[in-house]
């Protein structure tokens, strides 16, 4: 069974007692309430929402043709 990545205003449906709790189980999926957009959110999608945001933060590594790293400060330039 394929089960929805969000659930949106909750609080206007029968789920709203996932307010108070921070969360619930909908047909065996496990759902974290996010107070900020009133929605329920699968919680394996939470996860990897925040492994790709943590990815996005880290700043490339430059490399020139020589293989040296270049332009972080203390390089002397």
């Amino acid at each position: 069974m394929t089960h929805p990545d969000r659930y949106y205003n909750v609080s206007q449906t029968q789920m709203s007692i996932a307010r108070h709790y921070g969360g619930m189980i909908v047909n065996g999926a496990s759902y974290l309430y996010d107070p900020t957009t009133d929605t329920l959110v699968r919680q394996d999608v939470v996860k990897s929402e925040a492994k790709a945001k943590k990815r996005k933060k880290k700043p490339p590594t430059v490399i020139d043709a020589n293989g040296m790293l270049f332009g972080l400060p203390g390089d002397g330039e």
